[in-house]
């Protein structure tokens, strides 16, 4: 997001948060090297329209992305969805309607 103004490229996620987000139990395998994940802001710049992107990956105990598998695989992820078009209802996050503002 280069000339944006924004400084911020990408944001990391312990593993710890995402787990309780989706209400699961944390414990991580022993052995087990992901400890969060790291969220990349991204902007595809079209001719009539403009496309943003988070693009995830995990990260190491060094709090270093995995960008590869041990089989050179990549490890990075690009399948999140929007708001709009796939939003929650209105709620005090989106500020989707007079609700929201309580």
């Amino acid at each position: 997001m280069q000339g944006s103004g924004i400084n911020e490229i990408a944001f990391y996620i312990r593993a710890e948060d995402l787990l309780g987000a989706l209400q699961l139990p944390f414990e991580l395998p022993e052995g087990h090297n992901i400890t969060g994940v790291r969220v990349y802001m991204a902007l595809e710049e079209l001719p009539n329209n403009n496309h943003s992107h988070l693009y995830v990956v995990g990260t190491d105990e060094n709090n270093n992305d995995i960008i590869l598998d041990s089989n050179n695989q990549s490890q990075i992820y690009d399948m999140t969805w929007p708001c709009p078009d796939l939003c929650s209802q209105a709620n005090i996050l989106n500020g989707l309607g007079a609700d929201a503002k309580q």
